[in-house]
């Protein structure tokens, strides 16, 4: 029997649950993953990494979220973008580039 979105949703007990079922989709399409990553100051929810043909390496951040009763609001996704920035742009970090790299790389998946 297929699950309706309703009963979809009363089966994730916790963020924990929504976060791997999120990494298991990720490691379907060939990512490597790992949960909880403390980059700088913020912890994000996953982080996936996959390398693609001609040496490049896919790098995601996902911050993942469910709420049944409530919505995500801009509190819930501020300290995500302010992280991204911080790991991708210069201008919102003090490290240089290859130390964001490495802020990644230490995290164990890269």
């Amino acid at each position: 029997m297929a699950k309706t979105s309703a009963q979809g949703d009363s089966a994730l007990k916790s963020g924990g649950e929504l976060e791997r079922r999120v990494a298991a989709h990720y490691q379907a399409l060939g990512f490597r993953t790992k949960r909880n990553v403390n980059l700088g100051n913020h912890q994000i929810d996953l982080l996936a990494v996959k390398h693609v043909p001609g040496g490049a390496v896919m790098t995601l951040m996902v911050e993942v979220k469910h709420r049944s009763k409530s919505p995500i609001g801009i509190n819930d996704v501020t300290p995500f973008i302010n992280t991204a920035r911080h790991l991708i742009s210069p201008s919102y970090s003090p490290h240089s580039r290859d130390s964001r790299i490495g802020m990644v790389q230490t995290s164990g998946i890269a």
